[in-house]
């Protein structure tokens, strides 16, 4: 196999203020990276575009076929269907975005998306600082305040998705939710 054939995949971070994008081996060692600004409130098409063009610089620089692409969307996220459930005021027309559906007709493989901060996590613990623990609180801070739930060896995403969510706590007054 040449390394033009040799698999790679795409990781995508979709933030609230920036779209990581990286390329990655089958051992999850990072072959390269990229960073642009999220246009949050240009919508859906404009996030899904800019990140796209983040990857289409990566794919240049680097030898390999894309295998796959796995995306971590603010918000909460319906994985199985692909689509961002429930957004923040930072983004415009976010929430029933198809991202899955948008990435595997541009890319033509297939697609992958859960909330960012669970992505996040289950990165921790497949390979970061986390490996091998069995109970795991992983928290962002970013453009907004996120959180995920690893317990007894799983990721708890809740009945609703939200498991684990701390950015929307009430009880801060007149204080905006982002």
């Amino acid at each position: 196999m040449s390394r033009h054939d040799t698999p790679v995949f795409a990781g995508v971070d979709i933030g609230g203020t920036s779209t990581q994008v990286v390329l990655c081996d089958g051992e999850l060692t990072v072959l390269d990276r990229a960073e642009t600004a999220t246009p949050a409130g240009r919508g859906g098409r404009a996030m899904i575009a800019a990140a796209l063009d983040a990857l289409a610089v990566v794919r240049a620089r680097t030898p390999g076929r894309l295998a796959a692409v796995g995306v971590g969307a603010a918000g909460v996220v319906d994985a199985a269907s692909g689509h961002v459930l429930v957004a923040s005021d930072s983004f415009t027309d976010w929430a029933g975005f198809p991202v899955t559906a948008a990435l595997r007709t541009a890319l033509g493989v297939p697609a992958f998306l859960d909330n960012d901060v669970n992505a996040f996590l289950r990165g921790e613990i497949a390979c970061g600082a986390a490996a091998g623990e069995k109970d795991v609180l992983g928290m962002t801070l970013g453009t907004g305040v996120g959180g995920a739930l690893w317990t007894g060896g799983e990721l708890r995403t809740g009945a609703h998705g939200a498991a684990g969510e701390i950015g929307h706590v009430p009880g801060f007054g007149d204080l905006p939710c982002t």
